[in-house]
């Protein structure tokens, strides 16, 4: 048994986090977007564009998605008429990304949908609990991040084998 609490709550965390990936699959095939040949991913970039104009390598960060893959969604959004190439002002051989009206009315429609049905998810909770969920899960995030960017990430991962 372990006997380092921080330990043990970070595996049960683990634990938690497999119980939330799970419910969020449960979640999308019972409410799904019913958007005719936009799969998952390429809804993941269309969402990530809203409110921006980024040249595709830049959006296939953002999705955590190779430049290839993040290039492929990116044309299919583009051939549904839901994005459209800009030239980038800055340089004028590339071209920036941007949802076009149709895009932008499935995206907030889309974080309407999220909104609503988590607002009924989360109906019996405290204000307060809410906002301290919020807060923590800010902070996790944050916190995932940072660790993914360190410089010395791969010198942690090389000790812990």
């Amino acid at each position: 048994m372990n006997s380092n609490p921080h330990a043990t709550l970070a595996a049960s965390l683990v634990q938690r986090f497999t119980q939330v990936f799970a419910s969020g699959r449960r979640l999308r095939s019972e409410s799904p977007v019913g958007v005719p040949g936009l799969d998952r991913a390429a809804l993941v970039l269309l969402m990530k564009l809203s409110g921006r104009e980024v040249r595709v390598g830049e959006l296939a960060e953002l999705c955590h998605l190779d430049l290839s893959t993040a290039s492929r969604h990116a044309s299919s959004l583009t051939q549904q008429g839901l994005i459209t190439k800009v030239p980038d002002p800055e340089d004028r051989r590339a071209q920036l990304l941007t949802l076009t009206p149709e895009g932008t009315e499935l995206s907030e429609s889309i974080r309407r949908q999220r909104g609503l049905l988590f607002a009924q998810i989360l109906a019996d909770w405290e204000e307060e609990d809410l906002r301290r969920f919020d807060a923590y899960l800010a902070r996790f995030v944050n916190d995932v991040e940072r660790h993914v960017h360190s410089p010395h990430r791969d010198e942690n991962q090389q000790g812990n084998h």
